[in-house]
């Protein structure tokens, strides 16, 4: 009977986790679907500008966030994970309306900037699950599960937010209460993204459970030496790091470096992909913005069943380092070989069904690469520094997001103008790609941690 209890509470411990987990994706992804528009309606913003005005309101949030991070987690230390999660919620819900009601360029910029200043405890909440993990004995591979989940899922859910509720006048002729959303076109998505964060916060106040020991219970913290805590939680083979100082300092610099080259490729991809596939022939896949959203809804299950199924399966037979050199290499057979896709029968079965394929290795890859980084990053972390360390590795990821999206347009538009052959026309993209993963595998082979 204490089992079953104890069992419930920590299934409603990471549910609610996974609430907060969720947030932060979904503030960062739903404007893709609208912002271009949302610029062209901006007073003074002539056409050929559109396109770099987008960049820069998509990388305020990162950019915010890259200065942020290590402070929510040096606070974080100190004063619990549970405040710092629940202050930037509340901020970032304020923040998110304001954007909505952007009226002028000015506007836009500072509220994104300000958006992603209350999400830099992104952080802070990857290092709640790990110290909820190792608090409870739950094994990592599960327990980052949900973090992988709500991760991938925000980021799929964002755009479809953004694309179905941005104009609802003009798609639905829905005005809201005194024509608000008539004035205020793109309001209606930020104000649910915001009404979300605010339920997450008036729930998670009794409920989400404050992971830093050195908060809630000292006295148990101080009682348990390094060399205790992190074995319980690894599997085997991954203790052999921990066990030396300077292994240990290496194998933070490399993950940490990892986490910033793992978004920069991904976000690179994410970016560009709708870009490419909307692109005319021959160049690229000439789909429609229907074709585009059938390819993503397509991600949905497979993240769903790599992350619940398939991960938690790999890591009970594998090494979360082996895990992470698996997803290097899923990424540069999917580099390597979309070039080749797009030079296929245009919308024949054997292209979609190749385009289906490399999608779901990809996405596989995301969840796998990204639930390994981070448990590995635990797993090494100091347990007094846990929260600034997991949020430097935050800060390194929003670095790569705020520059990834300007150098792979750059680089996609350099191709298609300079006249070269390939591999140096349109396809230096992927080029550029499959250099950043094969960064990410050299990555895998310095942290030492097969051997015990």
């Amino acid at each position: 009977m204490a089992s079953d209890s104890q069992s419930l509470a920590v299934r409603r411990a990471l549910f609610f986790t996974g609430l907060v987990v969720l947030a932060e994706p979904l503030a960062a992804t739903m404007l893709l679907s609208f912002v271009v528009f949302m610029v062209r309606d901006f007073p003074a913003v002539n056409e050929r500008s559109v396109a770099f005005w987008c960049g820069v309101i998509t990388s305020a949030f990162f950019v915010a966030q890259v200065f942020t991070a290590p402070l929510y987690g040096a606070v974080s230390d100190r004063l619990g994970r549970k405040p710092v999660l629940l202050f930037g919620l509340v901020g970032s819900a304020v923040c998110t309306v304001l954007y909505g009601i952007s009226g002028n360029l000015t506007m836009a910029i500072i509220s994104r900037a300000l958006c992603g200043f209350f999400n830099g405890n992104a952080g802070v909440s990857r290092t709640s699950v790990g110290e909820f993990a190792a608090n409870n004995g739950i094994h990592q591979g599960r327990a980052f599960s949900i973090f992988g989940l709500c991760t991938a899922m925000g980021t799929l859910l964002g755009p479809l937010l953004g694309g179905f509720l941005c104009q609802p006048t003009e798609k639905y002729g829905f005005t809201g209460p005194a024509g608000i959303f008539a004035q205020y076109p793109y309001l209606l998505p930020c104000a649910i993204s915001a009404c979300y964060n605010i339920i997450v916060v008036v729930l998670c106040i009794p409920y989400l459970e404050e992971t830093n020991l050195d908060i809630s219970k000292p006295s148990r913290e101080l009682a348990r030496t390094e060399d205790e805590e992190t074995p319980l939680i690894a599997p085997r083979g991954d203790e052999a790091t921990l066990k030396s100082a300077p292994k240990r300092t290496r194998s933070l610099v490399l993950l940490i470096g990892g986490h910033a080259i793992i978004a920069l490729h991904a976000i690179s991809f994410d970016e560009m992909y709708p870009a490419i596939a909307a692109t005319k022939l021959p160049i690229g896949l000439g789909f429609t913005s229907s074709d585009i959203a059938r390819t993503l809804l397509f991600l949905g299950p497979i993240v769903l069943t790599v992350q619940f199924v398939g991960y938690p399966m790999l890591s009970q037979r594998l090494t979360y380092a082996t895990l992470w050199r698996i997803s290097s290499i899923l990424f540069l057979v999917v580099y390597i070989s979309f070039g080749f896709v797009l030079e296929l029968p245009n919308k024949s079965l054997l292209q979609w069904s190749c385009l289906y394929l490399l999608l779901g290795m990809r996405i596989a890859a995301v969840v796998i690469g990204y639930t390994s980084v981070a448990i590995l990053l635990t797993l090494s972390a100091p347990p007094n520094h846990r929260g600034i360390t997991v949020s430097f590795a935050q800060a390194a990821i929003s670095a790569s997001r705020a520059v990834g999206p300007t150098v792979a347009g750059a680089l996609w538009s350099w191709g298609l103008l300079n006249g070269l052959k390939a591999p140096f026309d349109q396809n230096i993209l992927f080029v550029f790609q499959c250099i950043v993963a094969t960064l990410q595998l050299v990555t895998s082979f310095g942290l030492s941690i097969e051997s015990s």
